[in-house]
């Protein structure tokens, strides 16, 4: 997990990092693992600290592994977030809080720890094992499609940024959380334009979200 310090002295996890800029009006924050300084939303491309894992890693560091391993969990998160979006169950809140995080862990137990922590479920472990059983389902999704290949819907060319996030935004009601936005935009042009880097690439997407559909008091995109 990649911490910060705030300017305004805070130490947030990435996942938080949104929200207290939003409502603190801060303008930049550093990365505690490799010192570099980011304005605005220039923090999102920052996935993965390459100085934190050769840190702890020493001489057993591999670019190469850690590249692959990267790639396995951008498809996990992918298909989480498929599976949070489409869950309409009575813990529909708690789906749309485990979204903010992109460091959802793959296997069960270290998920149901994570959850546990994060979402503040230490006294329910059977709400955690329940949110697994709901995540657990992208896996065997996520695979499925591979085999399938990509629908008709997500292989139609990439027309804009505004575009794409307007079809996406009436997909879904409206209205979404940004997070939850980006997601969805870094899926969809992974599509049609495989050969982008990924940090890169959700940082773009979030740079290139209409400003007229954002709300100052709200972490949403919003077409009204």
């Amino acid at each position: 997990m990649v911490w910060f310090d705030c300017e305004c002295g805070e130490s947030l996890k990435k996942p938080s990092v949104g929200k207290h800029l939003l409502s603190k009006g801060c303008n930049y924050i550093t990365c505690v693992d490799c010192n570099t300084t980011f304005h605005g939303t220039e923090y999102e491309s920052h996935t993965r600290c390459i100085s934190e894992a050769q840190k702890y890693m020493g001489k057993l560091y591999d670019a190469d592994s850690v590249k692959r391993e990267g790639a396995k969990q951008d498809s996990w998160i992918d298909a989480v977030y498929d599976a949070l979006q489409e869950y309409e169950g009575p813990m529909k809140y708690l789906a749309e809080k485990l979204a903010m995080y992109d460091n959802i862990p793959r296997k069960q137990k270290a998920f149901v720890s994570f959850v546990s922590n994060s979402l503040n479920l230490k006294r329910e472990p059977q709400t955690a094992e329940k949110l697994w059983n709901i995540v657990s389902q992208a896996t065997a999704n996520s695979a499925q499609a591979r085999e399938t290949g990509p629908s008709k819907q997500t292989s139609k060319p990439w027309t804009s940024y505004k575009d794409e996030t307007i079809d996406i935004l009436r997909a879904n009601g409206g209205s979404m959380n940004w997070k939850l936005l980006q997601a969805n935009l870094c899926k969809r042009r992974r599509v049609t334009h495989p050969e982008e880097d990924p940090d890169r690439m959700r940082f773009d997407v979030l740079a290139n979200i209409p400003i007229e559909f954002l709300s100052s008091t709200k972490p949403v995109v919003s077409l009204e």
